[in-house]
C-alpha cells in the first residue's frame, strides 16, 4: 500500500507540473513580474494539488515550535507549491513538457499495475527509490538542452572539423606607412 501510494504522489506530482507548465506557455499563469503570495494564490486557485514537504520527526524532548506543527488548512505555505515555483526559467518550454508527459504517462502505467496487483504481491517489493530518479531525469533534460547548445559542425567527406579561418592581415594605406 505504501508502494502505491508513494507512485500515486509522485503522478500526482507530474501531473501538476504537466498542468502547470502547459498554463505558463499558454499564458494562462504569469510567473516573471509577480509577487510570491499572488503566484501561490492563483496556484491555489487553478486547482493545483498542495504537496507539503514530509518533515522528519523531531528528537525526542525537543520542545522547538515549528511552524510545520501548527499549520492551518487555509493558509497557503509557500513550501506546498514549491515543486512548481521552483522549476527553472531553463526548464518552461514545450521540451520539457513532452518530457513530462511522457513521465506522467510511466507513472500512470505503473500505477495501473500495482492498483491491480495484490496487497501481499506489493508487499513483497522493495521500497519505492523513484525520487532520485525524478531528479536525475530532470538533470538528464537540462543536460540535454545545453549539449544541444553546443553544436560542432563536422565535414561528412573527410570528417574533419570545421575550424575559423585565420585572420587575413588587411593591406596598410598610404596614411599608416607615414605615421611609422
Amino acid at each position: 500500500v505504501a508502494m502505491l501510494e508513494f507512485f500515486e504522489k509522485k503522478l500526482k506530482q507530474v501531473d501538476n507540473r504537466a498542468r502547470f507548465l502547459s498554463c505558463v506557455l499558454s499564458g494562462d499563469i504569469k510567473i516573471i513580474p509577480r509577487k510570491q503570495k499572488e503566484l501561490l494564490q492563483e496556484i491555489a486557485e487553478k486547482g493545483f494539488d498542495p504537496l507539503p514537504k514530509e518533515v522528519l520527526p523531531a528528537a525526542v524532548g525537543a520542545t522547538g515550535d515549528s511552524e510545520e506543527n501548527g499549520r492551518s488548512s487555509d493558509v497557503l505555505h509557500a513550501s506546498d507549491y514549491e515543486y512548481l515555483t521552483s522549476m527553472t526559467i531553463s526548464t518552461l518550454n514545450e521540451g520539457y513538457l513532452e518530457h513530462l508527459l511522457v513521465l506522467k504517462k510511466r507513472f500512470e502505467t505503473k500505477v495501473g499495475l500495482l492498483r491491480r496487483t495484490t496487497p501481499e504481491c506489493r508487499k513483497s517489493e522493495k521500497e519505492p527509490t523513484i525520487s532520485p530518479d525524478i531528479q536525475f531525469l530532470d538533470a538528464n533534460y537540462i543536460k540535454a538542452q545545453s549539449d544541444r547548445k553546443v553544436v560542432i559542425v563536422i565535414d561528412c567527406k573527410h570528417n574533419n572539423v570545421f575550424e575559423a579561418a585565420p585572420r587575413r592581415q588587411h593591406k596598410r594605406t598610404a596614411a599608416e606607412y607615414l605615421e611609422v
